[in-house]
């Protein structure tokens, strides 16, 4: 099945914005900024294997597998300016995408033999809730019960409804359990950034604290801004317009080149 889904079809879109979701999540968390995108901005949320309709398949085994299928995928699909945006674990996949498309001209069709050292790099990044480190302890390898609680106590704003609902925690916990794997075992973030970079965060966020996003600086050597806002770690699909104001604004610029060119 495809690594990327659309809600509606690109018309007469002048932007591509790219988009990874959170732990355990998938493309569906991006159906409210789709339903809320201006005309000129095509969201087209990454699906990665093992959930939703993918559900079927085995997830990925490592941070940096999922990240080269993605920049694979977006590499065949992209015909506009395009620009990616993560939250939480898609922050950190987001990045990795982001210098792996903007370094690796052979992924791209029209440059088939790599004759060029490097590709179209993306517009904009933005990185929500995570930082170019991850220094909890881990908890995927532990049995069905003590993961459960140690997401519990972790992710303290989790919806309880997750938890609550016959069957719902059966369908997330595997999930969930192979995307922590996917961040217990990454290596730092190394390397620049080879685009201009907006990192968001939440005032409330305890998960993923804003004080950290500062630490993307050495890494976004192409510019980089800072915007909080007043959520917690679990409101991208709740704040869904906030979140769109920050991106839109951004990305306005590029689109009325292309829209003008």
């Amino acid at each position: 099945m495809s690594w990327i889904s659309r809600f509606k079809q690109p018309q007469c879109h002048s932007l591509t914005l790219y988009c990874f979701a959170h732990a355990g999540a998938g493309a569906s968390t991006f159906l409210p900024i789709s339903k809320l995108a201006p005309p000129w901005m095509d969201i087209a949320p990454i699906q990665l294997p093992g959930r939703e309709g993918r559900r079927t398949e085995p997830p990925e085994s490592s941070l940096e597998s999922a990240a080269r299928a993605a920049a694979t995928a977006i590499a065949a699909d992209a015909e506009r300016p395009f620009a990616l945006f993560g939250h939480s674990l898609g922050g950190r996949l987001a990045a990795r995408v982001a210098q792996i498309l903007g370094n690796d001209a052979a992924l791209w069709p029209n440059d088939a033999d790599g004759a060029a050292e490097a590709g179209p790099a993306p517009d904009h990044l933005f990185i929500s809730a995570t930082t170019p480190t991850y220094r909890a302890a881990p908890i995927s390898h532990l049995d069905d019960a003590a993961f459960t609680e140690a997401v519990r106590a972790r992710f303290t704003g989790t919806p309880t409804a997750i938890f609550d609902t016959p069957g719902v925690w059966d369908i997330y916990r595997p999930t969930l359990r192979a995307d922590l794997g996917l961040l217990e075992t990454a290596p730092d973030f190394t390397g620049a950034l080879p685009c201009p970079v907006t990192l968001i965060g939440g005032r409330q966020d305890a998960t993923a604290p804003a004080a950290r996003l500062s630490d993307w600086g050495p890494h976004a050597t192409a510019g980089s801004t800072t915007c909080l806002l007043d959520v917690d770690h679990f409101a991208l699909r709740s704040h869904a317009q906030a979140y769109l104001d920050l991106i839109g604004e951004a990305l306005g610029p590029a689109a009325a080149r292309k829209q003008g060119s």
